[in-house]
């Protein structure tokens, strides 16, 4: 009996891809069997087949039937026992992936995908032209892609002046003064300056003790404020003083101190402390300064104050003694109120000594009557010559510096070098009006305009 029967196969869907391949993975690693003659009921067909038939048979598009001799049978497709077959001859089928690929986005026009990103290749700093080429830079400097190529930027007020980007940008512009402001800009120097660069201009750079007090670079730092007592330690700086030392503002001891701080000071009032600066008792008091008399540095210690002293105890004008004590030298002159560097009366020379010792004891005018031998020069002259200089407050036999004293209680009172036209100082003694003259002719009477003067030295 040859009756055909169709399968389930003709009526029911076919089996998906997915469901094949795990039943495919079923019979490579389980096996399968098919229905034996006595569990079907029909004919004698083969007992067991194996897995890679059944296998065959379902994945087969044109395998509609199963035939067994003549007789066509139905096979379920999928409700085929399973047995477990320990067969060695089992192959382990590949089972490929079954993962979705990750959709191919579009990226925006001018980008590209790099490690599933779209970037810019055109400025990306990781990506900078290509996928993974990145961009970096050197010290004091920024990276940047530009036009798809690295090009590392110097920060503000830095520059690559050896052309090689990858030490960075090497040179401070703003302070370098051989690259002021770009790249081989040189600041050259100055009078008493170096050429240096700030905020990116050239400018100078003033040496120890220099300053540019005028604000013009081109005559370089004129000022020497170490000993400029308008300009100490900086411009503008007054020493009331008038000394700079070191760049500091002190006080001088004396005149002839001053004088050797700032030679070029004229004559006049300037504050002194003959004991020093807190060192003494004393505070500092203002003298009057001869800066030019015979190389100058004279302090004034006395003026004859007005026209008639009639004194036996007229005192110095300056009575500190710390003055007179470091004196080397003593001057007498004529001067007028003002305190005039040079005598007033051209035929009445200044004449200068060493200092007598008595004089630093006490005033000339004090002593009753004294000669003593001391080398004078009178000026302008520079011989030093041996000569007599007299004072005291005693009466001398004649109104010259020539006539012997004579004791009496009256007193009249002399202080001239004998043998001199130099300035002479009689009558201080007298109730008569006292004398300033030379010492040869001392008939002159003493005015506001021609008083006797001592200075020391």
């Amino acid at each position: 009996m040859n009756e055909h029967l169709r399968t389930s196969a003709d009526v029911a869907p076919r089996p998906s891809s997915a469901a094949l391949a795990a039943l495919a993975l079923c019979a490579a690693l389980l096996a399968c069997s098919t229905p034996t003659s006595s569990d079907s009921g029909f004919g004698d067909a083969p007992s067991t087949r194996d897995a890679a038939d059944v296998l065959a048979d379902v994945s087969s598009s044109d395998a509609d039937v199963v035939e067994s001799d003549s007789t066509t049978i139905d096979v379920p497709s999928l409700d085929v026992p399973l047995v477990d077959v320990a067969s060695p001859d089992v192959s382990i089928v590949d089972v490929p992936s079954v993962d979705a690929p990750m959709p191919d986005t579009a990226c925006a026009p001018g980008e590209a995908r790099c490690a599933s990103v779209c970037v810019d290749l055109s400025t990306s700093l990781s990506h900078c032209g290509a996928c993974g080429a990145t961009c970096s830079a050197g010290a004091n400097a920024t990276a940047v892609c530009a036009a798809g190529r690295c090009a590392p930027v110097c920060v503000t007020g830095f520059a690559s002046c050896d052309g090689d980007m990858s030490n960075g940008c090497e040179v401070d512009v703003r302070t370098s003064a051989t690259h002021c402001g770009r790249c081989g800009q040189t600041c050259s120097g100055a009078p008493n300056a170096t050429g240096a660069c700030a905020l990116g201009r050239c400018t100078i750079a003033c040496l120890p003790g220099f300053s540019d007090c005028d604000g013009v670079a081109s005559n370089g730092c004129e000022t020497d404020i170490s000993s400029d007592p308008d300009n100490c330690g900086a411009c503008a700086t007054n020493c009331p003083g008038r000394v700079c030392a070191a760049s500091m503002c002190t006080v001088p001891r004396s005149c002839r101190d001053l004088h050797v701080a700032a030679p070029t000071l004229p004559s006049g009032s300037y504050t002194i402390d003959p004991d020093g600066p807190g060192a003494g008792s004393l505070a500092p008091y203002t003298v009057s300064c001869d800066m030019d008399t015979d190389g100058g540095g004279w302090t004034l210690i006395f003026v004859a104050p007005d026209r008639n002293q009639n004194s036996r105890t007229l005192d110095y004008t300056v009575t500190d003694p710390t003055l007179r004590m470091s004196a080397a030298q003593a001057l007498l002159a004529l001067r007028d109120t003002t305190m005039a560097t040079q005598p007033v009366v051209a035929s009445v020379p200044a004449v200068r000594f060493g200092m007598p010792p008595n004089w630093r004891v006490q005033a000339p005018f004090r002593y009753e009557s004294v000669d003593e031998t001391v080398n004078s020069v009178v000026l302008p002259g520079t011989t030093a010559t041996p000569r007599t200089l007299r004072y005291g407050y005693a009466l001398m036999a004649s109104y010259g510096c020539t006539g012997p004293w004579t004791p009496t209680a009256n007193s009249w009172g002399r202080v001239c070098v004998n043998g001199t036209t130099s300035a002479l100082y009689a009558a201080f003694a007298n109730p008569l009006a006292d004398n300033c003259d030379r010492s040869d002719d001392p008939m002159a009477g003493c005015e506001a305009n021609r008083r006797f003067t001592i200075a020391v030295r």
